[in-house]
């Protein structure tokens, strides 16, 4: 079941498929690299995204979270792909590395060792930009699309699935992700 809804079809606007990767200085180290193996680093991404949709008309089609990086395909408001994805990275990157400093102090044991890492990553991002947390490296790849009765998931649609403790960010985004690409590629 695909939970994509909308209230209007998106006009015949740009999609453009984007890939945030995480930082080489977090990829350098193993437990820092898997980073979005874990939820609540998820749900801060996602709440980013909620306020990308909400306050600047970002339509989002698809997604998919993994390890160390993040896909997207996103119809940004305007022609300033580049900026609205640089806005993104800025608003999730202060908000995850918020939730990695409220970490630090975690009293549970099995996060020793990531705490350690943390605060290495910490000293070497004192008075550094929070978009420093993601590589510079991304370039939005312009889809055609030839389905164009694919809605955009709605910023409810993703509140809706913060709230449930048994949420799967796979099935909500890359079931989207997928069609979509599929999409792309047929002849």
């Amino acid at each position: 079941m695909m939970m994509i809804t909308t209230d209007t079809p998106t006009s015949n606007k740009t999609r453009c498929f984007v890939t945030l990767k995480i930082s080489k200085e977090f990829v350098k180290n193993e437990r820092l690299a898997e980073l979005f193996d874990e939820r609540t680093y998820c749900d801060e991404f996602i709440k980013s995204l909620i306020f990308s949709i909400e306050k600047r008309q970002l339509e989002l089609f698809g997604f998919v979270i993994l390890s160390n990086q993040i896909h997207l395909i996103i119809q940004p408001c305007g022609e300033k792909v580049i900026e609205t994805i640089d806005e993104l990275k800025e608003l999730s990157a202060k908000a995850v590395l918020q939730l990695m400093g409220k970490n630090l102090n975690s009293t549970d044991r099995d996060n020793c060792c990531k705490q350690s890492d943390f605060r290495k990553i910490f000293h070497n991002y004192i008075n550094v930009d929070e978009a420093m947390f993601w590589q510079k490296t991304e370039r939005p790849v312009e889809l055609k699309i030839k389905d164009e009765n694919v809605l955009p998931i709605r910023s409810e649609t993703l509140s809706f699935y913060l709230e449930k403790s048994d949420r799967s960010y796979l099935h909500l985004g890359a079931n989207a992700f997928t069609k979509l690409m599929l999409d792309t590629m047929k002849i």
